[in-house]
């Protein structure tokens, strides 16, 4: 299903809209330059305090004992990393020896997809023609879907929870012990095994484990109660209650909706699919409050309930008035088929009524029933759950400064500090070669996001140039392509000068040499663009 919302924004308010963006693409086009000056310098300051480093460490091959020789020197070490803390997720039951457990949930919800397709018209207003769709998948988050277009996708999460993280306090380095920092930077997880997990109590019923996931769906209402053991019944039965009447308030606002004189078609069909949403609701919590019954009876009336369901989007369907006769024909079809498939629906809920009567006799007592959640087929509301963990045994090598029984960071002349730690054993060489490949990276993705900055700032202070174009489309757009790739090569030039100018401050040569290439092409681009000028004045 999808919800189409078509909107028209005229010239005078875009034109409008492109002025005010001016103000923003100015801040845009100045953060630009400190953010590219302050790269330049971050990048030196770090490549120098790697190459002091270098040059100073000191190789230790025995890390069992405490050499007061390296006291306060930059030492490289090779070995294991060791714990016997024991990390325990109280709220599910896990224990386990190592130096981290961290918890990892997703919740299986609804999630409204958008896309827009944009139409310049004659006269400089614009239509935008925005689809909603929306489809089911696994979310790190709850997704509010209070703001969704459509309604018919509303979300829940069965069991309130959220991921987390623990860390070992005591890691000991042979003869050395790791310190917070040094220990939240440890890597190397690995999926923790649920092979001989163990369900809480308070989880049975409603908890499934399947692979390396931990599945939770709704309680079946066994577990329920066993959930809400400690909580005195009266309280449940009049919280429920209350939820019951607050539900059919909601129905008797929404079917003063659809009854209003005034009401359009499409808030007619919100109000009867809400009405349906909700109505589903009040039969849950209405179940609650009855005696709890067999599974084979719950499955037959959820299947009922599909069953009405599908039969009733059927009907909303059938009302459309611009429906063609065949089209008309086949739902008409459609309903006979699920009015049939209700009748039968209802028939197998009796049967399995009738049967449950005997052993309801005979066992009076509930028995807990199976559980609620299929990870083949989730729902909406179930929730997942990973663990990954770090051993209590992993080899690491390091580049710090040895001091007492732990380390610090080296801090350098250049302001910056070396503090090296990679998983596995790797000589000091490697450790340093890994740092500068990443000083290296952050330094390019830093410039080209200070290039893409002033380029949207420049783009915005364009825009009205292309907005008075569009008064006659495509002219508007052969503007704004012109005056994206101006501002593309001037954020390109001015990108290299500042560059340029900040390795003059901190290393004269290649700042200069990279000045005197930006104002080269600088000046080739402008007297290539004077030449057709000056031979269409010489045809003249």
């Amino acid at each position: 299903m999808a919800y189409t919302e078509t909107t028209t924004q005229s010239w005078g308010s875009r034109l409008g809209d492109s002025i005010k963006g001016i103000i923003v693409g100015i801040i845009l086009f100045i953060v630009s330059f400190p953010l590219l000056f302050w790269n330049e310098g971050n990048s030196v300051k770090v490549a120098k305090a790697l190459e002091e480093g270098r040059g100073i460490t000191v190789e230790v091959q025995d890390i069992s004992k405490i050499d007061p020789a390296n006291e306060g020197k930059l030492v490289h070490m090779c070995g294991d990393a060791t714990t016997q803390d024991v990390l325990k997720d109280a709220e599910f039951g896990i224990e386990y020896n190592g130096m981290m457990l961290q918890r990892n949930v997703e919740f299986f919800q609804w999630v409204e997809k958008t896309h827009e397709e944009t139409k310049k018209n004659m006269g400089g207003s614009e239509t935008t023609v925005t689809t909603y769709t929306y489809e089911k998948r696994w979310c790190d988050k709850p997704v509010d879907s209070t703001t969704f277009k459509e309604a018919g996708h509303a979300n829940q999460v069965f069991y309130s929870v959220s991921d987390a993280e623990q860390r070992a306090e005591n890691v000991k380095y042979g003869a050395f012990k790791f310190s917070p920092g040094m220990i939240g930077r440890l890597t190397n997880e690995k999926i923790y095994s649920l092979a001989e997990y163990k369900v809480p109590d308070k989880l049975r019923g409603s908890t499934r484990v399947a692979d390396k996931y931990l599945y939770i769906g709704r309680p079946v209402l066994a577990a329920a109660a066993a959930a809400n053991a400690q909580q005195p019944a009266a309280v449940n039965a009049e919280q429920t209650k209350l939820e019951i009447e607050q539900l059919r308030l909601q129905v008797q606002q929404q079917q003063l909706v659809l009854n209003a004189p005034a009401a359009t078609e499409k808030q007619k069909q919100d109000a009867q699919q809400e009405i349906a949403r909700l109505e589903k609701d009040l039969q849950q919590k209405e179940a609650l409050l009855k005696p709890a019954e067999p599974i084979a009876v719950q499955q037959a009336k959820l299947n009922l309930e599909k069953e009405k369901v599908a039969l009733h989007q059927l009907k909303i369907s059938a009302q459309d008035t611009n429906l063609q006769p065949e089209q008309r024909q086949k739902i008409d079809n459609d309903i006979k088929q699920a009015e049939l498939a209700v009748q039968q629906a209802e028939l197998k809920v009796k049967q399995a009524e009738l049967a449950a009567q005997p052993a309801a006799a005979q066992q009076p007592a509930q028995v807990e029933e199976p559980c609620s959640v299929d990870p083949a087929n989730p729902q909406v509301g179930d929730v997942r759950i990973t663990w990954e963990v770090i051993s209590p045994k992993e080899a690491v090598s390091i580049v710090y400064v040895q001091t007492g029984d732990t380390f610090t960071p080296y801090h350098a002349k250049s302001g910056r500090d070396v503090a090296l730690l990679g998983m596995g054993v790797q000589t000091a060489d490697d450790l340093f070669t890994e740092a500068e490949r990443n000083n290296v990276i952050f330094t390019w993705l830093v410039r080209f996001g200070g290039w893409f900055l002033m380029f949207i700032g420049l783009n915005m202070i364009f825009k009205p140039l292309s907005v008075l174009g569009d008064v006659v489309p495509f002219i508007g757009t052969l503007i704004g392509g012109a005056t994206g790739m101006v501002a593309a090569v001037i954020a390109f030039i001015l990108s290299i000068i500042t560059i340029g100018i900040a390795w003059i401050w901190y290393r004269p040569v290649l700042g200069i040499a990279l000045v005197v290439v930006a104002l080269v092409i600088a000046f080739l681009l402008i007297k290539r663009r004077r030449k057709p000028v000056a031979a269409d004045a010489e045809t003249v």
